[in-house]
């Protein structure tokens, strides 16, 4: 199971006061899983994303040149490494991040 978060989870700033409180909760209940059913067998990750997914529908969306975002295709390379883990080293959470981001 992969929870996608966003760097709201880790840390709030205004305007965005009530966008960091829903991602914390996901990433809260993304631990509770993982401490609940990593043990019978369930992989649980939280997979924070800092930056736009640049797909399609964003590409429909946003009208900005040269659009600096996490790639689909990284982001899929991303989640299907964090499924082919073996059971004795999963990773909980990580965070992808376009070059450019500010953080």
């Amino acid at each position: 199971v992969v929870f996608t978060g966003a760097t709201g989870s880790l840390r709030g700033k205004p305007p965005f006061v009530a966008f960091a409180q829903a991602k914390a909760g996901v990433r809260m209940l993304a631990q509770s899983m993982a401490r609940e059913y990593g043990p019978k067998g369930l992989h649980v990750a939280h997979l924070i994303i800092d930056g736009v997914v640049n797909g399609q529908r964003v590409n429909s969306l946003v009208e900005v040149e040269n659009l600096k975002g996490v790639s689909v295709d990284a982001f899929a390379i991303e989640v299907a490494s964090l499924h082919d883990q073996h059971p004795s080293a999963w990773t909980h959470e990580t965070e992808l991040r376009p070059y450019s981001e500010a953080w």
